[in-house]
């Protein structure tokens, strides 16, 4: 039940107020090394997939959301989204069961779409990227990605992949650190 005008939309001075501290929040990111080198590493490596798309998206984006574009959008998410609903206390599940039908039995729901586009993860050894960018920083940002095939979910290779990232990735034991 969010607050809305007599035309149906979210209030403007909302809107406005929550476009600004996100723009606000894209711009900032300059301003976080780490943060910048992996949104650029995100934008390079899956140049040409959603996958490359900032969380934020960009201030251009942001900008051009009108107030219909928005409920149409919110209306269409309330509607036909999963729901999963965590619950930890002391009734049963039964009873939360009967509280959260009771919230939602206003709800008109419509068929839950798959709003995932796949992404490649086809390994390509002829174009390989490499990017540098200067900053002035105390120390410097290096992000490496790679292609590797193996499918997180089901690949024989995933755990052999975690010791991979382990070695050369982010942490505080890597070869790289």
């Amino acid at each position: 039940s969010p607050l809305i005008d007599e035309q149906g939309n979210f209030l403007d001075k909302y809107i406005e107020s929550e476009r600004e501290n996100i723009c606000d929040s894209i711009k900032s990111i300059i301003n976080n090394p780490r943060a910048y080198a992996s949104k650029r590493f995100w934008e390079i490596m899956y140049e040409g997939d959603d996958y490359s798309l900032p969380t934020n998206g960009t201030v251009e984006l942001v900008n051009s959301i009108t107030a219909d574009e928005l409920m149409k959008r919110y209306r269409e998410l309330v509607k036909n989204s999963a729901y999963e609903v965590f619950y930890v206390g002391s009734k049963s599940h039964e009873e939360v069961e009967q509280i959260v039908k009771k919230l939602f039995e206003s709800q008109s729901f419509g068929e839950i779409k798959d709003c995932k586009n796949p992404v490649s993860f086809a390994i390509d050894t002829k174009n390989i990227k490499r990017v540098t960018e200067e900053m002035k920083l105390s120390q410097g940002k290096l992000v490496i990605g790679f292609k590797s095939g193996i499918n997180i979910t089901c690949g024989k290779d995933f755990y052999a992949m975690l010791v991979l990232n382990e070695i050369y990735g982010a942490s505080p034991v890597s070869k790289l650190f």
